[in-house]
């Protein structure tokens, strides 16, 4: 029990402050009814003209303090929430756990879906495809960004359930990525096409050799941080081969409040002590091509490493 007492308190507090507050706020608007009335309670013959006026100096100064104590008690609760409230539960997240690994995307009952979510401008016609291959735990993307469409977005989350507590704290954040030779599974239009959710679309652009990534980071508070370096904009890593290739991006400077996702409040530094998920913006190098973009990725083995 004695664990759970400073927690309680803190809670309670805030609440107590906004009632004294209140009470001062009253007492304020009270004073200047008696002094507008010219009645007070218990007097049966209303009140001189010089204690009305007393009556109402006092009750103006004590309604203006008890207006500006509200809108400060009332304010300082959002503020600590923002930043103490364990956010990651609602991406349904339970206590962090520490450790190196993010994700392997190797499939257990602990692990069972290593997807937060998935984005594409469906109205454009893009279109985006994962897929997890149990064997060789990695996580194969195969995407249309359709034209002028934002890139198609796949976001990450963290293994058994629980954010990554990144104490002892870590430097980089490192995964593995390859462009697949393999079939894709969108198809061309032909006379045999027999799920048309999976034919490309008359015109679509051919496949990329080399698919650009932009990486955000999900921290406990869920804010998105751009990975941006020193550029003024998201920096696209480029991924080419059919070998893994790794990256690592350092877990300091160089990122951006993304706030077009995720919470918009809290810290206006980077704070990745606790990590919820990664999402990677999938698509081609630069600005997006007026035709659009249309490939296959892989990416493995998300951890925080030295």
């Amino acid at each position: 029990m004695s664990g759970s007492a400073p927690k309680i308190t803190s809670q309670i507090a805030p609440s107590l402050l906004l009632l004294a507050d209140l009470a001062v706020l009253s007492a304020g608007l009270a004073g200047l009814v008696v002094a507008e009335s010219g009645l007070m309670p218990g007097f049966h013959q209303p009140i001189s003209a010089n204690v009305r006026i007393a009556v109402g100096a006092q009750g103006a100064v004590l309604f203006l303090v008890g207006t500006l104590l509200v809108v400060r008690t009332g304010s300082t609760p959002s503020r600590r929430s923002s930043q103490e409230t364990p956010l990651y539960k609602l991406y349904g997240l339970n206590t962090p756990r520490a450790g190196d690994e993010f994700q392997n995307f190797h499939i257990t009952t602990e692990n069972s879906n290593p997807l937060q979510f998935m984005w594409a401008d469906t109205v454009a016609g893009s279109r985006i495809c994962p897929r997890i291959d149990h064997n060789s735990q990695f996580l194969r993307v195969e995407f249309l960004n359709a034209q002028n469409a934002p890139p198609c977005n796949i976001v990450v989350r963290t293994m058994g359930q629980a954010p990554l507590l990144n104490v002892p704290r870590r430097n980089y954040l490192q995964f593995q990525a390859r462009v697949p030779t393999c079939q894709p599974k969108f198809t061309r239009p032909t006379a045999q096409t027999f799920h048309k959710d999976q034919e490309l679309p008359a015109g679509a652009p051919q496949r990329l050799r080399r698919v650009a990534l932009s990486v955000r980071l999900v921290n406990g508070m869920l804010q998105h941080w751009a990975w941006q370096g020193r550029s003024q904009a998201p920096r696209h890593l480029v991924v080419e081969g059919h070998s893994w290739k790794t990256f690592k991006l350092p877990l300091g400077e160089g990122w951006a409040r993304f706030n077009t996702d995720g919470n918009p409040e809290g810290p206006s530094k980077p704070d990745f002590s606790i990590l919820s998920a990664v999402a990677f913006e999938i698509g081609d190098e630069g600005p997006p091509p007026p035709s659009g973009s249309y490939g296959l990725v892989d990416i493995r083995d998300i951890r925080c490493a030295d």
